[in-house]
């Protein structure tokens, strides 16, 4: 293992790349600062800094990148929704500028595999143009990579959700779209390795398989042991209408789901310098990375569900016992202006309508926004009032998701406290209470499906 002096800094390194990235630079011996909008979110890791930075805000930039030599460009604000374009132009023109006045030699850009040649959708037209910037502006190094394989990727979970849940697919025609999966573990090697490597230019780094998304998701169900339809060649159901009915379908985010799968209309194949035969690294097959992200998914290992009735309203407790060294990270919202980065609301906000304080599940419930608390140091716990809705008798009751530590394993707890319901409780049992329980199972996918199991936290020196 050789050791470095040189500070490495990774911008997004919550995010799911980074949290691979930075480990493994460690274990090359590099210092490493990452730069986080919430670092106090980040699990603490022994010969990590921490810093805040905030591109919407960018006063403190350049302090954030003082004394770096090779820093890491991870971010994207496909989160945020519409417009996220605008803001990746505005945040690489920032943090350009920024690594020019702190002296940073050598930038590192993700961005994503594309024709060169084809008008693209928003996602990779902006990912292109933030290379273009970057490379422009402070001489980077633009990594055009293939569809990133692993457990919390968010298309790695798509595929997952979308295998998992429909027995039977009708598929858009871009389900034919060829494209080069690579698996995280070899993507963070090679980045790794990147830094030794020369900027000012654009590189791909892809897996060895060349396939369409209809055989990828044919051999993930192949390996999960479950036997899927597929029907092709439907013309009218166009990559933004399977955007839109994504949302009864995965727990990823809507809007980077929107995204990416309004990008698969283009074919994401390498057609350029290879970085991986320039490092020397050799990336596993596509089958390999599948079984490399199903045995790195956190694991559901028990459920019990509590139901009681008090007069008219309803009670519903349901517990999930979580496998050893998962981390329930509920992504704790403190404001009304974060509420996009709360893992449950960002759950509800696939179902429901944003209206000021509150969400508005269409005919079932009112929401109102109240503040995540640590109840009796037991753990973290949101809760959220229910205020009406159409379905609902009375306001009154609270829906409530509670993680619990455990000697062995968490445990994460989803609670509909005192509903009172609208329809007759036989109707109730069999109509609307299933879809409770069905949502309230979900938010725990949110909540711990896209984590990677995280590393015992070190103290700081």
């Amino acid at each position: 293992m050789r050791r470095s002096a040189r500070l490495v800094a990774v911008a997004g390194a919550s995010g799911f790349v980074g949290q691979a990235l930075v480990p493994a630079l460690l274990d090359h011996g590099y210092p490493v600062r990452r730069l986080a909008r919430r670092p106090a979110a980040l699990t603490p890791l022994e010969g990590v800094e921490d810093r805040r930075i905030d591109l919407d805000d960018p006063t403190g930039l350049d302090a954030a990148l003082e004394g770096v030599d090779t820093a890491f460009y991870l971010v994207h604000a496909m989160e945020g929704g519409g417009g996220f374009a605008g803001r990746d132009r505005a945040y690489a023109h920032r943090f350009a500028a920024a690594a020019r006045a702190a002296g940073v030699r050598h930038v590192v850009y993700l961005g994503g595999l594309h024709p060169r040649e084809a008008v693209l959708s928003e996602h990779l037209a902006s990912r292109r143009e933030v290379g273009e910037i970057l490379r422009r502006e402070c001489g980077a190094l633009h990594v055009r990579a293939g569809i990133i394989l692993g457990p919390g990727s968010a298309s790695f979970e798509i595929m997952h959700d979308l295998v998992r849940h429909l027995p039977a697919m009708v598929t858009p025609r871009w389900v034919q779209s060829r494209c080069q999966p690579v698996e995280i573990s070899d993507v963070a090697t090679t980045l790794v390795r990147s830094v030794e490597v020369a900027g000012d230019r654009e590189v791909d780094m892809a897996g060895p398989d060349v396939m369409t998304y209809q055989e990828m998701l044919e051999r993930l169900a192949a390996q999960l042991g479950l036997r899927r339809r597929l029907v092709v060649d439907v013309p009218v159901l166009t990559p933004g209408l399977s955007a839109r009915w994504l949302r009864f379908v995965t727990s990823e985010s809507l809007p980077v789901a929107r995204a990416l799968v309004e990008s698969l209309r283009h074919d994401a194949v390498s057609d350029g310098v290879d970085l991986c035969a320039e490092v020397g690294v050799t990336p596993c097959g596509f089958d390999e990375a599948i079984r490399r992200a199903l045995s790195g998914r956190p694991q559901v290992v028990h459920v019990t569900v509590e139901q009681r009735w008090s007069g008219r309203r309803y009670t519903l407790a349901q517990r999930f016992e979580l496998s050893p060294a998962v981390r329930c990270d509920l992504g704790l919202a403190r404001s009304v202006d974060d509420h996009s980065r709360d893992l449950p609301l960002a759950f509800l906000s696939r179902f429901a309508r944003w209206d000021g304080g509150d969400f508005r599940l269409g005919p079932w419930s009112v929401i109102r926004l109240a503040e995540a608390h640590d109840v009796d140091g037991a753990g973290p716990t949101v809760v959220r009032d229910i205020d009406g809705g159409w379905l609902a008798a009375a306001p009154g009751g609270q829906f409530v998701i509670a993680c619990r530590p455990g000697p062995g394993s968490s445990v994460l707890e989803t609670r509909l406290v005192g509903y009172a319901p609208r329809l007759p409780k036989p109707l109730y049992l069999l109509v609307q209470a299933p879809m409770h329980r069905a949502l309230m199972t979900r938010a725990v996918r949110r909540a711990v499906g896209r984590k990677r199991a995280a590393p015992a936290p070190v103290p700081r020196s």
